[in-house]
């Protein structure tokens, strides 16, 4: 099994050996064979069969169907920002789920054979529970600054819990009621994108009912 060290090594092969594929072939035949890999893959063997809390370790395990067999570098699996490699069936690999982490995280498994042909599991959608409450909201800044000529502004909400973590969330799994007080200048929908609208200044609202964060949103001419 390779861990995070040498993974880089692994992750070049197996562009090299796909881009070697897609040299040899056209569009259509590289669709084709990537659809022959999806019908014959890989499926998931083990995974977690409830939510799992943060901090925990998981095994997630794979196992190959219709004859499918991975080149040598094995199946590849990514879960958390983790890459984990095995060359050897049963394939398998064990993460943690950080401790940060709030609502759920992806696992992936995808493998490549001899033939270029490349099989992936489904993507693994694992849900995280936990009792910790949100003490604060936290914004990136107390003034947002959007210029015209890209008007569009992702905030990225931040949390700390009375576990004491501070966590990245996600505004719909919390219930964050995000606004604007003048929508004319900019507006936030709910995953919190902000779309300038006109120049001037517009205060930025987040709140989850118990606890609420503000930050002044700047909109200047380019």
């Amino acid at each position: 099994m390779i861990r995070a060290s040498s993974i880089a090594v692994v992750g070049v092969l197996l562009l090299f050996s796909v881009l070697g594929g897609c040299a040899e072939a056209s569009d259509a035949n590289i669709t084709e064979r990537h659809v022959a890999g999806a019908a014959k893959g890989l499926r998931w063997l083990e995974s977690p069969a409830s939510p799992v809390a943060p901090g925990a370790n998981i095994r997630l395990s794979v196992e190959t169907l219709s004859g499918f067999k991975p080149n040598a570098n094995g199946v590849l699996f990514t879960c958390c920002d983790q890459t984990i490699s095995d060359e050897t069936a049963p394939y398998q690999a064990e993460f943690t789920i950080p401790v940060t982490a709030r609502g759920t995280v992806t696992a992936s498994a995808l493998a490549l054979d001899d033939g270029r042909v490349i099989a992936a599991c489904d993507l693994l959608t694992i849900p995280i529970e936990s009792s910790a409450q949100i003490t604060e909201i936290i914004l990136p800044s107390s003034r947002i600054l959007i210029i015209t000529i890209r008007p569009e502004k992702h905030i990225t909400i931040k949390a700390r819990f009375d576990d004491g973590v501070v966590r990245t969330i996600d505004p719909t799994y919390e219930r964050l009621v995000l606004e604007t007080s003048d929508p004319e200048i900019a507006e936030v929908d709910g995953s919190g994108l902000v779309t300038a609208r006109a120049v001037g200044s517009t205060l930025l609202t987040v709140s989850n009912g118990e606890h609420t964060a503000t930050a002044t949103i700047l909109v200047i001419e380019h």
